[in-house]
């Protein structure tokens, strides 16, 4: 069996096919949609059956690529390693505050 996506933005997932179905049997096929612009996109999936005399069956696949504009300003941590570093200053600065506090209250 072979399948192909004829638009490069529906991906397809196929680990689940990698024996034979028997009869009777179901196996997942995942179609992942990755667009890479705005607007309505369209495509077809087709399975090609073991033999290759069969017409293949063909699936419409639609979806609507909408494009994520992020704007602002202030902290941002952009990896891991930036995520622990961040709080770790704010534990930092939690702890000062506490410190300055317990100073206050002690004079």
């Amino acid at each position: 069996m072979r399948i192909e996506s004829t638009n490069e933005v529906f991906q397809l997932g196929t680990s689940g096919l990698s024996a034979p179905i028997q009869p009777g049997s179901s196996a997942p096929l995942m179609v992942e949609f990755r667009p890479v612009a705005d607007g309505e996109v369209s495509g077809e999936i087709r399975v090609f059956l073991q033999g290759g005399g069969a017409q293949p069956l063909v699936l419409a696949v639609e979806g609507l690529g909408e494009m994520i504009q992020e704007e602002g300003n202030g902290c941002s941590a952009a990896g891991s390693g930036d995520q622990v570093l961040l709080a770790l200053w704010a534990l930092g600065t939690v702890w000062l505050l506490r410190r300055a506090q317990r100073k206050t209250a002690q004079a």
